[in-house]
């Protein structure tokens, strides 16, 4: 019992030691708390950067949506009844005929990896540090669903292709791809 007796007083003596530096040197001495300071004037830097890569975001799936749209609407009239298959189909054929590998020589802004990704090139992209952007998955359904929906209220609009792709762009599903947390 002694023995126990004097290794707990030794390990509180090392741990409380160990507070003792940790406190003079300048660390943390409460769990959670971050092993180095934090600037107030990094937070608002990470907030633009990760606005800046949302944004980011936002133009090259509204770009790949448009591409997409644009590549369609020969197939399609304002007019013209369409189902759910059809546009699938028309989908289909355009991510197929419109987006094919890019030569390596000057890498695009995005590419697309059938069947639902849109990989962002990390390397067309200044940001302040590194930034990972991720993947944007836009599969034809979704996109195939936006048109269906969107469709008849754009009939009447006086730019058809940018309407049906804005309506693409504000499903959920888009804005909760876009919405994704990029990491720093």
């Amino acid at each position: 019992m002694k023995t126990e007796g004097g290794v707990l007083i030794g390990v509180i003596a090392l741990f409380t030691v160990g507070l003792f530096i940790m406190a003079m040197v300048g660390l943390p001495t409460k769990p959670g708390t971050p092993a180095y300071p934090v600037s107030q004037e990094l937070i608002p830097v990470s907030q633009e950067i990760i606005i800046e890569a949302k944004k980011i975001r936002r133009e090259a799936a509204e770009e790949f949506v448009g591409d997409v749209v644009k590549c369609i609407s020969p197939q399609i009239l304002p007019n013209q009844n369409l189902t759910a298959q059809h546009v699938e189909e028309y989908i289909t054929t355009t991510i197929t005929t419109c987006f094919p590998p890019k030569e390596k020589n000057d890498p695009p802004k995005w590419t697309y990896e059938f069947p639902c990704k849109v990989k962002l090139n990390e390397s067309r992209y200044i940001l302040r540090g590194e930034v990972k952007f991720g993947d944007i998955e836009i599969c034809k359904t979704t996109i195939g669903t936006g048109l269906i929906i969107a469709f008849v209220s754009c009939r009447r609009s006086t730019d058809f292709i940018a309407c049906l792709t804005s309506s693409v762009m504000e499903t959920d599903d888009v804005k909760k791809e876009i919405d994704k947390p990029v990491k720093l």
